[in-house]
């Protein structure tokens, strides 16, 4: 729904206002006192205290959900109400609720983009309705798509049917698949969230998996030294190794020492590990990413703009989610490819993650070559350049 005074009185009017049965808003209907004495009743539960002037009538939907969710919120309600469908459609595109009555209050030139919608909605139902053609790159995208569908899918079948509960604590393998439970799980969250609108949220936990990516490609490329890592790790815990201490007292954190003999690990930066990979392109995403990705993990200034809306600091305020979702899907298939490389499999779900990742390195293919400008997106040249090796052996 489109904001404008209309649509934030709806939804941000004091109860004063309601109450007295919409003296000063003449455009909206009266909300019934029951409904009223019950808000009433939720706010001072929540707040202790009871509502004042200014506070917002309908508080569960004008402080915890975007404009966006209160827009659909309203739909479903209309659509239960059974109201007209033109109505509906005026609604959302003027973000004024017009009654009968209110119509004489409104000006000429709001009457008008009233009316004019309403016709347009006619219009519409009368030609059945205007018909998108999707692009050529819509079509591609929607294709691969389909494919990221499958990948949870195929992932989560991949580690029920190819992990091995007899796989002994220290072995790579092991902490291959608990890297990709963990960016499958990561996946699923990141699904609940991305429907909410929570991008940047999204981009968090797009950073995880982006890790768990790099920690595999340690694990393939550098079996012996992961695991003595991995070890040390779990070491940590127990109080078998410890961080070694520099001359001033700090921890050095690139660093782990076994209490008992003294024998030291250097632990891999990230960077370091992307260095590990055999494809250069992961070098360059590496240096791209994963900046980027923290940013939004932590209160970098630069993300100021994503919580900042006409009201002020907001927790709701929406952002697109596309981004986000193509950003940790590719992600995953990576990891699923390099895991695909570490070790022996059982043959069908090698071959179920073979033939997914045979299609998604095509489907990608095409949806990047159809990208116009791709030159103006920095990550668009790598990894359209890793995507084409999905699927092919590691050299």
């Amino acid at each position: 729904m489109r904001k404008n005074r209309s649509s934030e009185q709806h939804w941000k009017t004091s109860r004063s206002d309601r109450a007295e049965g919409n003296k000063h808003l003449p455009d909206l209907p009266r909300v019934p006192s029951e409904l009223v004495d019950t808000l009433e009743a939720e706010f001072q539960r929540i707040f202790r205290r009871p509502p004042g002037e200014g506070d917002p009538l309908f508080f569960p939907f004008a402080l915890l959900m975007s404009e966006d969710e209160v827009g659909e919120k309203w739909d479903e309600i209309m659509a239960a109400a059974g109201t007209d469908p033109a109505l509906q459609h005026a609604i959302r595109k003027t973000g004024r609720v017009v009654s009968d009555v209110g119509k004489k209050y409104l000006s000429a030139e709001d009457l008008k983009e009233w009316n004019d919608a309403v016709a347009e909605f006619r219009t519409w139902e009368q030609s059945g309705f205007p018909i998108h053609q999707p692009s050529h790159f819509e079509q591609a995208a929607n294709e691969l798509e389909e494919e990221f569908v499958r990948l949870q899918f195929v992932m989560a079948l991949f580690l029920r049917q190819a992990n091995d509960p007899s796989t002994p604590p220290s072995s790579n393998r092991l902490f291959a698949f608990f890297y990709a439970a963990k960016s499958l799980k990561s996946m699923l969250a990141s699904n609940v969230i991305l429907f909410k609108g929570y991008a940047e949220d999204s981009m968090t936990l797009a950073r995880s998996t982006f890790e768990n990516y790099l920690q595999t490609v340690f694990a393939v490329r550098r079996p012996s030294d992961h695991g003595d890592w991995a070890m040390a790790r779990l070491g940590i815990e127990s109080g078998k190794w410890r961080y070694p201490t520099n001359r001033r007292g700090r921890y050095d954190y690139s660093m782990l020492v076994e209490v008992a003999t003294g024998r030291e690990i250097t632990q891999l930066t990230r960077g370091e590990m992307a260095r590990l990979s055999p494809f250069p392109e992961d070098r360059e995403l590496y240096k791209l990413l994963y900046g980027h990705l923290s940013s939004y993990a932590h209160p970098d200034p630069i993300r100021l703009l994503n919580y900042l809306s006409e009201d002020g600091f907001v927790a709701t305020k929406r952002e697109d989610a596309g981004p986000a979702h193509l950003l940790a899907m590719l992600i995953l298939t990576l990891q699923f490819d390099a895991l695909l490389n570490l070790g022996d499999h059982p043959a069908r779900p090698r071959r179920d993650v073979q033939v997914l990742l045979d299609q998604i390195r095509l489907k990608s293919t095409k949806a990047f070559s159809l990208v116009q400008n791709l030159n103006q997106y920095a990550l668009a040249g790598p990894l359209k350049s890793r995507m084409e090796k999905v699927g092919l052996p590691w050299p």
